[in-house]
């Protein structure tokens, strides 16, 4: 029997969550189970968990139950990520 590893290509981080300009009628974000920014700490943190498999991530999303265009530390977690090559 071979073992196999899988690693997922796509990392998705909630930078904001439960925060968004828009009322979208569809949209469940009255009833996000979490609130806030993430600070840019404890998304450091997060990214370095993923640092020695930047070989097998293609994606990174930070996006989630929230507007991330609304986190003024957006271009900064970008930076952080591009300088990781994540």
């Amino acid at each position: 029997m071979e073992n196999k590893h899988y690693f997922p290509s796509y990392l998705q981080i909630e930078v904001i969550a439960g925060m968004c300009s828009a009322r979208c009628v569809m949209c469940d974000i009255e009833n996000s189970p979490r609130q806030g920014l993430m600070s840019i700490e404890e998304y450091g943190t997060v990214l370095n968990k993923f640092v020695r498999h930047t070989d097998k991530l293609k994606f990174l999303n930070l996006q989630g139950l929230g507007e991330s265009l609304l986190d003024p530390t957006l271009p900064e977690k970008i930076a952080i990520a591009k300088t990781q090559r994540i």
